[in-house]
């Protein structure tokens, strides 16, 4: 006797028709990423598009605005080359009013040192040393004046006298020339400078 298994045969067409459809599904499923993922690019690709043309509008929006306050930039500019100018000249200013005035104190110093019946006839300084010339009545007035000096805040506490004469001509007795070297007190007044340009 003969058998034939009908069954078999429709099992293996049966097993065909699964592969074929889990294929099927696969090539589905790799076709559906495959989209997926050229759509994801896609969407980079313009959004780094759209970021591109926004950027390029802004800096083309800062390039006018620079080109804009270019000339309010250089009035800036011009106004610190001022300041810093002006703040030089106060600076040489300052300057010379300090050294206008030390030689403003040394004169008011002489002129209450002097006393009644002296008069100057010649102040002159070099480097730290004054040297005073003049006349005085008599040699008590004198010796009044060079103590004054030597009391004041400009001198230092010794005045040298350099030279006293008594000018006699006949019976008549003239005023007492003399010349004095007084050494000033302190720090030395700085040499004078050019002015500011």
């Amino acid at each position: 006797m003969i058998r034939i298994n009908l069954l078999a045969g429709e099992s293996q067409r049966a097993g065909g028709r699964g592969r074929f459809r889990r294929r099927q599904q696969v090539r589905i499923a790799c076709g559906v990423v495959l989209a997926l993922a050229v759509s994801w690019i896609g969407a980079r690709v313009w959004s780094v598009r759209q970021e591109h043309a926004r950027i390029g509008s802004a800096l083309a929006l800062a390039d006018r605005e620079i080109r804009r306050l270019a000339p309010a930039l250089e009035r800036v500019h011009g106004q610190d080359e001022l300041r810093a100018e002006l703040t030089e000249r106060v600076v040489w200013l300052e300057a010379r009013r300090e050294q206008q005035d030390a030689p403003v104190r040394m004169l008011e110093e002489v002129g209450r040192s002097l006393p009644d019946g002296a008069w100057l006839t010649e102040l002159r300084q070099a480097s730290e040393v004054v040297a005073v010339r003049g006349r005085a009545a008599n040699l008590t007035v004198l010796s009044d004046f060079v103590a004054g000096l030597e009391r004041s805040a400009s001198f230092a506490a010794s005045v040298d006298v350099v030279d006293s004469q008594v000018d006699r001509q006949g019976r008549r007795v003239d005023p007492v020339r003399f010349e004095l070297h007084a050494a000033l007190r302190g720090p030395r007044l700085p040499p004078r400078e050019a002015g500011p340009r």
